[in-house]
């Protein structure tokens, strides 16, 4: 089951790889701005971080950049 992107919130998002252990992780990526994750990341710290309006990614010539918080 897929989950809704934490970067940009679509449901348009694919499995793309599984842990080696049964169960552990599941790796997803979003179909519409290739933000790529794990279900074992905690949503609450991505979401600050690396969230993307519509507008943002309407405009935007590439994949958004990652932008890291300064400590």
């Amino acid at each position: 089951m897929a989950e809704d992107c934490p970067r940009c919130g679509v449901t348009d998002t694919e499995v793309v790889a599984t842990s080696p252990v049964e169960d552990v992780w599941t790796l997803y990526r979003c179909d519409r701005c290739e933000f790529v994750w794990r279900d074992t990341e905690d949503r609450e710290e991505l979401t600050p971080h690396f969230d993307a309006s519509d507008e943002e990614l309407a405009n935007a010539d590439a994949v958004p950049p990652v932008e890291y918080p300064e400590d």
